[in-house]
């Protein structure tokens, strides 16, 4: 993406290049901007708001059965995704 602020793998995640999930998360939307699939505001916004979600969703579950944990993170996995969705 033009402009963009590419990740340094090397200053996260402990080095650990091939699972950096910021790189990973980073490639797919820029990838979903480039052909269309989808659309945001800030590719780094959107990051830190996933990346802050997925670090508490434990904490938000951890007292739900595991009905409703599973319910929980569908949900939560719906709601993040809609950070990049494309209107019908």
């Amino acid at each position: 993406m033009p402009g963009a602020r590419r990740h340094d793998r090397s200053t996260c995640c402990s080095g650990r290049a091939p699972t950096c999930r910021d790189t990973l998360f980073r490639d797919l939307i820029e990838q979903g901007l480039l052909d269309g699939g989808l659309q945001t505001i800030s590719v780094n916004t959107t990051l830190q708001c996933m990346h802050a979600a997925m670090s508490q969703a434990p904490l938000w579950c951890a007292e739900l059965a595991p009905a409703e944990q599973q319910a929980a993170v569908d949900e939560i996995t719906d709601t993040l995704m809609m950070m990049v969705a494309v209107a019908a």
